[in-house]
């Protein structure tokens, strides 16, 4: 009975493991997927709000709403500094990067030059095309995700197959037995 109990306890515990496995990686897929899209939308949010509030302050030359740029400024580099521990990636790096620049430039001119200036005014049309990096990180971002899940189904079919060849083998070797 042991000899035949041994090879079904080790295929059990074979099974559990690959299983085990499978979902750590899809739970990990989905955990990263749901926070990587939640620091996108909140890119596109952010961005939005740092142009208007420089817009803002360009025209009416209020000092809170310098104080109001420097809390959506924090945010934006927060969110960028999320979605970069997320992007490993060298192209997805690249526009992190070039949004950073640029909300960096729009920063200096807000805090270095007069309301209605004109510096404010070429870095604010400059940051404009921050929209299109962010675009950019949507993509690239989406493109990471749907990478992993083909990996995942790809790991997922080849444990099933595993896990078949394994129990066929092990059928006959239990009644050999």
């Amino acid at each position: 009975f042991a000899l035949v109990t041994v090879p079904l306890l080790v295929a059990v515990v074979n099974a559990t493991v690959q299983m085990r496995r499978l979902a750590q990686q899809s739970e990990a897929l989905v955990v990263n997927g749901v926070e990587a899209t939640r620091h996108t939308q909140d890119l596109f949010q952010q961005t939005t709000a740092l142009e208007r509030t420089a817009r803002l302050f360009n025209v009416l030359g209020d000092a809170n709403l310098k104080e109001v740029f420097a809390q959506n400024l924090e945010a934006l580099n927060g969110s960028l500094a999320a979605l970069e521990r997320l992007e490993p990636e060298a192209p997805t790096r690249a526009l992190l990067q070039s949004a950073r620049d640029s909300a960096a430039t729009l920063d200096g001119a807000v805090a270095g030059d007069k309301p209605g200036s004109a510096a404010i005014g070429r870095a604010i049309e400059t940051f404009v095309g921050v929209n299109d990096v962010v675009v950019g990180i949507g993509e690239r971002t989406s493109a990471t995700i749907d990478a992993e899940l083909g990996s995942l189904k790809i790991a997922a079919v080849e444990t099933q197959r595993r896990l078949f060849w394994q129990a066929a083998a092990l059928v006959p070797g239990t009644a050999l037995i």
